[in-house]
């Protein structure tokens, strides 16, 4: 079977659902719509599943070719900290409620749409890893409010907007390369054959890649140069990517929005077990390939189906 691209993911929201679409286009930070949307607490930290697995529950869907819809399950998470003092400074409005309205246990938190590319908002500076960088908030107080009921602390949305640049890693870029709120890389790569060496019946969308290939060997991905799709595609892997604990956290294909803990082997120790590498000079539990797009390839498409290339 020669490699073909089987699935591709985006995900609006950092740490939130992901959405499964048939094509996707590649900008400098990564798909279009990815990962440009992320939560940060009042000192402006980021603010993901790692900490509160119950944010993978949130759903996400693109309406009418711009707009989000994020859709809140009906059960109230229980993980909760003490807010931090804001250090985060808005005019002429502030994002935090003074007062969000505590919901009955019987009430069902609801959806809202909002665009995926607010034009409006006031700039802060935001935390992500050891990045500090320009974003835009405030734009959506009823995302701030619901998000703050939700997890039971103040957070704000914010926007990662196009006149605001995250470089990718010196160590590893190449060229200058560009990332949204994703980890590090604007790109994720893994492969079917890998999931099934695992042999524990983990779900792909467990590890939250971009772009998932079949028809390549179990780990290919580790050792490949990257990969062209079609004719004017091009990705260059980076780096295998080194999974943390958050691939262990509940996720809605599996629990149908309850919470629940991970039945089985846990995904990181089976991937800890099956395919440790040593990533840098630590070994990692490693599965999947962090990748960027080559210039010639921002503004091309990619398509499930699409027959693709090592190199």
């Amino acid at each position: 079977m020669s490699p073909v691209v089987v699935s591709l993911w985006i995900y609006p929201v950092k740490s939130l659902a992901g959405i499964p679409v048939k094509e996707a286009t590649i900008t400098s930070r990564g798909f279009r719509h990815d990962r440009r949307l992320m939560l940060v607490d009042r000192e402006g930290k980021f603010v993901t599943a790692r900490e509160f697995p119950t944010l993978l529950l949130v759903e996400t869907a693109i309406e009418d070719g711009d707009i989000l819809r994020l859709t809140f399950p009906s059960m109230r998470p229980s993980a909760k900290r003490e807010p931090a003092r804001s250090s985060i400074q808005l005019q002429p409005c502030s994002p935090f409620p003074h007062r969000l309205r505590r919901l009955r246990a019987d009430e069902q938190l609801r959806s809202l749409r909002l665009p995926l590319a607010p034009s409006d908002g006031a700039t802060c500076t935001v935390t992500i890893w050891d990045d500090r960088v320009a974003a835009r908030a405030g734009f959506s107080g009823e995302a701030d409010a619901m998000f703050s009921e939700y997890l039971g602390f103040p957070v704000l949305l914010t926007y990662l907007a196009d006149d605001e640049h995250r470089p990718v890693d010196a160590r590893y870029a190449t060229a200058g390369q560009e990332v949204s709120f994703a980890d590090g890389f604007p790109f994720l790569a893994t492969v079917v054959a890998s999931l099934e060496a695992l042999g524990a019946g983990i779900p792909m969308e467990r590890f939250r890649p971009n772009l998932v290939l079949d028809g390549l060997a179990a780990f290919a991905e580790d050792d490949f140069a990257g990969f062209r799709v079609g004719d004017h595609v091009e990705f260059q892997s980076v780096k295998p990517c080194s999974r943390c604990p958050m691939v262990n956290s509940i996720s809605l294909p599996e629990h149908s929005g309850e919470i629940a803990p991970y039945v089985g082997a846990a995904p990181l120790a089976q991937v800890a077990m099956v395919h440790p590498r040593v990533v840098g000079t630590k070994r990692s539990a490693v599965f999947g390939a962090n990748l960027i797009a080559t210039a010639g390839s921002l503004g091309g498409r990619v398509a499930v189906g699409a027959p693709c290339t090592t190199i």
